[in-house]
This record gives structure tokens, C-alpha cells and sequence, in this order.
């Protein structure tokens, strides 16, 4: 009898001890290592979600902005300074996303409806904090597929240097609008030189000075020093 309550004792302090571990390890503070390592996990996944079905569930819930961002906060719990902008005036698409102080800006550039399908070319960027430099990449060029334009999105392209064009088939090609200055505005080149290092986009500026007035300048000396 005594041999079992000493057995028992053990088995209950040793159940203890784990217990008490364990609840010191879950309230242990995160480093700043695994705040961004998990931080850029949901930022990655909220947009690859935002590419791939945002636009279709804006249709569906009637254009409403708020069950998107609804839908990403509770799900990534990312958030976000503005809703998204879909087939607006000025945008075919943005989303802009954020977390522990990273911002992903997600961009339709240019869209074609061909052969019954809708190609579209988008650009995913990286700002914010310093935590951001820790991603591996600071923009990603993506070429989506869709039946039609309110449609799901397929990724059929994704690359952390810039491309030019996507060749569809024999016959059409999707192309970045390299030659409009509101495109190249928005793309922002010169702001992140390690993804364009094949094109010369990287070495010249766009400055808007009112809607429509865009002005392509190469960049000076004195752009270059205050540039990352």
C-alpha cells in the first residue's frame, strides 16, 4: 500500500511540474524572430486569399468592402488603413494589408480578357517597419487567370523579380504597361531596386503632381543617397 502512494505521489508531482512548464512556456514573451516569422505567415496567406478570391467575394457579398476586411482580420488577423478598392476609376484592384507594422500593398497593373479567360498582372509590395526587411522579398510580380472578372483567381506566375511580359500562347501576350506613367507610378521601381535588377525601371523616378500629371525623371545622385 505504501509502495502505491508513493507511486502515485511521484506520478502526480511529475504531472505537475509538465503542467507548470507548459503553462511557462505559453506565457513566455515572443522574440522579435518569431513575432515576424509569424507575422509574414499570415501576412502571406491573407494575400495570397486576397489575390485569389477577393475580388469574387466582393461580388458576392453585394461589393461590400467591410466583409473583406472582416474576413481577413478574424481568419489572419491582419488589418488594414483602407478597405480594398475593386474596378474603381483609378484601380482595378488594391489591397492593402498590415501587421506588427508590415505593410503588403497588392495591385492589379494591367488586365486582359482573352479566349474566354481574363489575365490579369499584379504586384505585391513590402513597406513599413523594420521587421519588413526581414522578409526575403520585397516584391513579387504575379500573373492570375480567371473565367471572367468577378471570378476566382488562379496564379499561373509568381516571381520576386520583375518581368516584363507573359506569354499566353502562341497568338496573345499579357504586358506590364511599361509605357504608362500612372502604372509606373504605382509600381514604384525606384523604391525597391533589388526586384528590378534585369530592367531599367529601377533607375528612373515618377512624380504625380495632380491626378493625370505624372513626370518620368532619371534618378540623381542625390535620389540614389536617400533611397533603400
Amino acid at each position: 500500500m505504501r509502495t502505491k502512494i508513493i507511486i502515485f505521489f511521484l506520478c502526480l508531482t511529475t504531472l505537475l511540474s509538465t503542467s507548470c512548464w507548459s503553462l511557462a512556456e505559453a506565457n513566455k514573451p515572443m522574440t522579435q524572430e518569431e513575432i515576424k516569422t509569424k507575422a509574414i505567415k499570415r501576412l502571406n496567406d491573407a494575400a495570397r486569399w486576397s489575390i485569389e478570391n477577393g475580388i469574387m467575394e466582393y461580388y458576392r457579398h453585394d461589393e461590400d468592402t467591410a466583409w473583406i476586411e472582416k474576413k481577413t482580420r478574424e481568419e489572419w488577423a491582419v488589418s488594414t488603413d483602407t478597405g480594398p478598392i475593386i474596378d474603381s476609376d483609378r484601380f482595378m484592384a488594391r489591397f492593402i494589408i498590415k501587421l506588427a507594422g508590415i505593410y503588403y500593398e497588392l495591385l492589379i497593373m494591367e488586365r486582359l480578357e482573352y479566349n474566354n479567360s481574363v489575365y490579369e498582372y499584379w504586384v505585391q509590395k513590402v513597406s513599413g517597419s523594420e521587421l519588413s526587411g526581414k522578409v526575403d522579398w520585397r516584391c513579387k510580380f504575379i500573373v492570375t487567370r480567371a473565367d471572367n472578372v468577378r471570378g476566382k483567381r488562379e496564379i499561373l506566375k509568381e516571381e520576386t523579380q520583375f518581368f516584363e511580359s507573359y506569354q499566353i500562347d502562341n497568338f496573345e501576350t499579357l504586358r506590364f504597361p511599361v509605357d504608362d506613367l500612372e502604372s509606373l507610378y504605382h509600381l514604384g521601381a525606384w523604391l525597391y531596386p533589388d526586384s528590378f535588377e534585369n530592367s531599367d525601371l529601377k533607375g528612373y523616378k515618377v512624380i504625380c503632381y495632380a491626378p493625370g500629371e505624372y513626370e518620368k525623371k532619371k534618378l540623381s545622385w542625390f535620389d540614389r543617397m536617400f533611397l533603400p
